[in-house]
């Protein structure tokens, strides 16, 4: 497990990743706005870090 991320950096990252997610949220039909693909790497990644460091996991909200 990576070495523990100091508060306020982590609180950055996590805003970043949530913005991240909702600019690659899926359409209705599942693929992403931004890359047009049905499995965006940008989306999963955001999501998996937010599972793993948001403290509880924090839902990710559409914008």
């Amino acid at each position: 497990m990576p070495a523990p991320l100091a508060r306020d950096e982590r609180a950055r990252l996590i805003k970043v990743a949530k913005r991240r997610a909702a600019k690659h949220w899926p359409n209705k039909d599942g693929r992403c706005p931004a890359c047009n693909l049905k499995d965006c790497e940008p989306f999963q990644t955001a999501q998996r870090f937010l599972e793993a460091y948001s403290e509880p996991p924090d839902p990710i909200l559409k914008a």
